[in-house]
């Protein structure tokens, strides 16, 4: 039968047969992964240092930590003090990757006394690490900003300086501010203090001009009973400036149950699961595809502290103890494999 003929006859047959034809386009292959996106739009990386059995980690935990770091993230982001770098330079052994750098630079006396010093340690670090492609300075500042209101002037002043002097000397490497997302807006009921404190986006105002990208801690959970309540403004004010945005950690519970004072939170819903982890992950990978993120960054691997559903919580890291990609002994999440599969997505710009 002639090849016409017969590619006449079975579309004939398929229409008879109620099936349809559906077109392929030249070089286009379905997604073969979990979120059905065939590319993301944003870097992805993890932040923090827990390895296994954290805090009392041995030999074997640290392999297995840099490991899965190499596994499971484009970006690592360090946060550390300013004048204790020794994370940076572990990394530097074991890391082939780009590092995010965030330095603790909290307390009013070094705003006012340690900017000339800080310039001087960062030079050296960014000279001897070229690795290093996101350099923040201070971390959750609008929170400090809730803490010294009174001495928060200081803090621009050095910031600017800061940004000005560093920027002229490493042009390529992008230098912000990290804020605390919820507290921005106003919100974050879960510390306790939303209903003490107003929007703080007049500190981005301020900044604007020296900030290369907008860095935010990202914890809708604090606000949200599930992934599924996370309105899609979420990011409206933000975006309105125009900038790419980095989140520098992120996270959502894995714990279903307080028991204590935080017995309340529980009750009311404002918990998670791991089931609910993989939905966040689906959010954030909806969210960042926008086009309007640089990277994304996940908080630890592991998490810091052993907790069990019904536990009183880690302490004043409570609301934070479950929200890792593993428990504290390394026993995996759902979202772990998830997490490691996204990377395998083909990152396009």
């Amino acid at each position: 039968m002639p090849k016409k003929i017969l590619t006449l006859v079975l579309v004939f047959l398929l229409v008879l047969t109620g099936c349809t034809v559906q077109e392929v386009k030249p070089n286009e292959e379905p997604p073969a992964n979990s979120f059905g996106i065939s590319s993301r739009k944003f870097r992805t990386g993890i932040s923090g240092f827990a390895p296994r059995d954290f805090p009392r980690f041995g030999f074997s935990d640290l392999v297995e930590y840099w490991s899965d770091v190499r596994k499971s993230a484009e970006v690592y982001g360090i946060h550390t003090e300013w004048s204790s770098l020794n994370l940076v330079e572990d990394a530097n052994k074991e890391l082939d990757m780009d590092f995010e750098v965030v330095l603790v630079f909290q307390e009013p006396v070094e705003w006012k006394t340690e900017t000339d010093a800080l310039i001087k340690a960062v030079t050296g670090m960014l000279r001897k690490y070229p690795q290093i492609k996101y350099l923040g300075i201070g971390n959750e500042i609008n929170i400090e900003y809730e803490n010294n209101p009174a001495d928060f002037t200081d803090f621009l002043t050095a910031y600017k300086k800061i940004y000005t002097e560093l920027k002229a000397l490493f042009p390529s490497v992008q230098i912000f501010t990290v804020f605390q997302y919820e507290a921005l807006k106003g919100e974050g009921y879960l510390t306790g203090f939303r209903d003490l404190r107003d929007n703080e986006f007049f500190i981005v105002n301020e900044l604007n001009d020296h900030l290369d990208l907008i860095a935010v801690t990202l914890y809708p959970m604090l606000d949200y009973k599930s992934p599924a309540e996370i309105p899609a403004s979420y990011f409206d004010d933000i975006l309105s400036y125009g900038k790419k945005i980095a989140v520098t950690e992120t996270g959502w519970m894995a714990r279903e149950t307080y028991a204590g004072l935080l017995k309340t939170i529980s009750d009311d819903g404002y918990t998670g699961s791991e089931a609910e982890q993989a939905d966040y992950l689906n959010w954030l990978i909806k969210t960042g595809n926008t086009g309007n993120f640089e990277f994304i960054n996940w908080f630890h691997i592991n998490d810091p502290f052993a907790w069990e559903n019904g536990d009183e919580g880690s302490g004043n890291f409570a609301l934070f103890d479950s929200i890792s990609l593993k428990k504290n002994d390394g026993t995996e999440k759902k979202v772990w494999p998830l997490w490691q599969e996204l990377k395998t997505v083909k990152y396009q710009n």
